[in-house]
């Protein structure tokens, strides 16, 4: 599994500057997703139910991979979000 940019607590401060949600949805397909949107598939992935998934990748990024994966996060977030 592999999360994208999952707000956990330390990350709400960040979020609340100004124009930090602004940026990150720019970034995303949908919105972004909580932990508690990500544990379903966590459970899926530890139970019987998935015992024929033998292996894979599986983003979970909102679609960030798929709209945005050649942009520079680190730049962006370093320079339009002080």
């Amino acid at each position: 599994m592999c999360p994208g940019f999952v707000p956990p607590e330390p990350q709400l401060q960040w979020l609340a500057k100004p124009g930090a949600q602004e940026l990150m949805r720019s970034l995303h397909l949908l919105p972004i997703a909580t932990p508690e949107q990500i544990a379903p598939f966590v459970v899926y992935l530890a139970s019987a139910e998935s015992k024929v998934v033998s292996g894979g990748i599986f983003p979970i990024d909102s679609g960030y991979m798929v709209f945005k994966s050649t942009a520079d996060l680190i730049g962006l977030v370093s320079s339009e979000v002080p």
